[in-house]
């Protein structure tokens, strides 16, 4: 993400790169992380996939622009926390 100290953001792995923003974004759907993360869709999907099946993230529909789109979303204050704590570490 540009808004990030970009040497900072180059050492994540790709994973807690789709982490950050699946926090950081305002509405965090795929096409959305993919251009904020600057990853490959199938990065960003490897990732979002990662999250979900170790039930990180939490999976919700939301009407954008006239078009349905799967948002994702922490459940977990522990987890907004280490996010948070990270975010601050890259700016």
């Amino acid at each position: 993400m540009k808004i990030f100290n970009q040497e900072r953001w180059g050492m994540l792995d790709n994973r807690l790169k789709v982490a950050v923003a699946c926090r950081y974004c305002a509405l965090p759907y795929f096409s959305n992380l993919v251009v904020q993360t600057g990853l490959s869709e199938t990065e960003v999907d490897h990732g979002l996939y990662y999250m979900t099946d170790v039930g990180v993230l939490k999976e919700s529909w939301k009407l954008v622009d006239g078009m349905w789109v799967k948002c994702f979303r922490y459940d977990d204050h522990c987890t907004n926390d280490f996010i948070d704590k990270v975010i601050l570490e890259l700016a």
